[in-house]
């Protein structure tokens, strides 16, 4: 499995930047490109599935079926071309998933979350439909953002993610 220096927090959040587009990484004491896999360092933390996790860990079930669909998808489908996609999961993934640990009724939206959406996005990664599994994850995304508040202008300007991470 790849992982790419795009996908890495630490490389997302580095501030220091050249002027080729490339962000210095700690882990390499360099400078890399988005879509590079020099090292197989695994990114520091790379693109997560926390809310897979989350929701698999609510539930007792193994999740490695789950990882495999999402890992999948984005390594054929959103790497490199839709990197900002993944920034964006990596960053509000973790912020659901902390949200989803204390939610009164965490069973039954875990239950809901995994029927709903992680079953049928790993059905259609598995045949090869990323974009459309894709898609169904961020349906769950912004379903998981109405349940945690987020505002109907937030979530169709896509800013519900900054809401997220503000509310933390």
């Amino acid at each position: 499995m790849a992982y790419y220096c795009g996908e890495c927090v630490t490389w997302i959040n580095s501030d220091d930047g050249d002027r080729y587009g490339r962000k210095y990484c700690s882990y390499s004491r360099r400078y890399e490109e988005a879509n590079q896999n020099i090292y197989g360092c695994r990114g520091f933390v790379w693109a997560r599935r926390a809310i897979i996790t989350k929701i698999c860990e609510i539930l007792g079930i193994n999740a490695e079926d789950y990882f495999k669909a999402y890992d999948d998808t984005k390594e054929l489908y959103l790497v490199p071309s839709c990197i900002d996609k993944l920034i964006d999961y990596s960053t509000v993934g973790p912020v659901v998933a902390e949200k989803m640990d204390t939610y009164p009724e965490k069973k039954q939206l875990a239950i809901n979350m995994l029927n709903g959406y992680i079953i049928p996005a790993e059905a259609n990664a598995k045949v090869g439909k990323f974009q459309e599994a894709v898609s169904i994850y961020e349906r769950m995304v912004k379903v998981l953002a109405i349940i945690f508040h987020a505002t109907k202008e937030q979530i169709e300007e896509n800013t519900f993610y900054d809401n997220l991470i503000k509310v933390r």
